[in-house]
């Protein structure tokens, strides 16, 4: 077992629609996770919205953007800011950036480097600060896929004016 981290792109519609009734996300990703039909009364997307799974890398994408201080928007935001909404998921409730978060966001990323980020990871630090998986075989790499996916994602999201959902599961 383990922690998974998800980014999901929301319409506007939806976003308002979870913001109005905040306990139908978490029964609505657990059928979209697990590819459950919707009832009548749930709220169903038209076209299924772009999820880009971070596995358990998330923390370590973390740590390279923000180092071991507290987040600072919009790269803060990447991967564990936003508002809180819905129910505890496991590791608390999922949080969602607003169109015009995700564009800072997006902004934000695309004028970083890898190779910016690559330069601020310390493993001795990450696992200090209990980083998941920091220190792992691999983590580098693995972040770096991680970091083109990212970048691709929220471009994508700012350029449909689509919000972003975060979980943690």
């Amino acid at each position: 077992m383990g922690m998974y981290g998800y980014l999901r792109q929301l319409t506007p519609s939806e976003l308002q629609w979870f913001q109005e009734k905040p306990g139908t996300l978490v029964p609505f990703l657990a059928r979209e996770f697990n590819a459950e039909p919707a009832g009548e009364s749930d709220f169903v997307s038209v076209d299924a919205q772009p999820v880009l799974e971070l596995d358990k890398i998330w923390d370590v994408l973390h740590y390279l953007l923000n180092g071991t201080k507290p987040p600072v928007p919009p790269l803060g935001d990447a991967i564990q800011g936003g508002e809180e909404i819905g129910d505890d998921m496991g590791y608390g409730p999922a949080r969602f950036l607003a169109p015009e978060k995700v564009r800072a966001v997006a902004a934000a990323l695309g004028k970083l480097s890898w190779d910016t980020l690559a330069s601020r990871y310390n493993p001795e630090e990450a696992r200090n600060h209990e980083v998941y998986i920091a220190g792992s075989k691999g983590v580098l790499e693995e972040a770096r896929g991680a970091f083109g996916r990212l970048v691709r994602f929220y471009s994508d999201a700012a350029s449909r004016d689509n919000a972003v959902l975060l979980y943690i599961v």
